[in-house]
């Protein structure tokens, strides 16, 4: 029975999670981008467990959802700032290989970050020509929006604190 409460008081790893999206401003695709952040819950700054782009303007050719922690090459920024449960500041960015033959140096990019030095964007390498990049863009992260979204509460623990129960119940029983 002490193996049964030890295991039900163990508890499970926090993560907040939150919805996320951003409107173009300033890209050559109309349209909002919207998606799931999942961080290590608490404050401080935190790096994403769990990202993924779940709506996007269909013009990109992005097959959703799309799981930005795994679909790019490089990822050169993971970080995000949480004050009493609110994200203050964002900086995430990663691409595709930049150096494949006529990307021009650019390749498929997805960045959220909340001040002018970063932006938002969701990219494709451009069909017009070397060097361009269309997609939809937020250059100063005006649009980006985070929204808490409140958790579910998983009853696993007293599932496994009854089942403990349960078995103990009945080897004391055949006994």
């Amino acid at each position: 029975m002490a193996a049964a409460l030890s295991l039900a008081a163990t508890p499970g790893l926090a993560v907040a999670t939150y919805e996320v999206s951003f409107a173009n401003d300033d890209g050559s695709v109309d349209g909002t981008v919207s998606g799931r952040l999942t961080l290590p819950d608490g404050d401080g700054d935190r790096a994403a467990t769990s990202l993924r782009v779940t709506s996007a303007p269909s013009e990109l050719g992005f097959i959703l959802p799309l799981d930005a922690l795994t679909s790019f090459v490089r990822y050169f920024s993971n970080t995000f700032t949480v004050l009493g449960g609110e994200i203050t500041a964002a900086s995430f960015g990663a691409d595709s290989d930049p150096t494949l033959p006529g990307s021009g140096g650019l390749g498929n990019g997805f960045a959220l970050g909340t001040d002018a030095t970063f932006g938002s964007a969701l990219t494709i390498a451009a069909s017009s020509g070397p060097g361009r990049l269309e997609g939809v863009w937020d250059l100063d992260g005006s649009s980006l929006r985070f929204e808490r979204v409140a958790a579910i509460p998983v009853p696993g623990a007293a599932v496994l604190l009854l089942s403990g129960l349960a078995m103990v119940w009945g080897v004391r029983r055949a006994a």
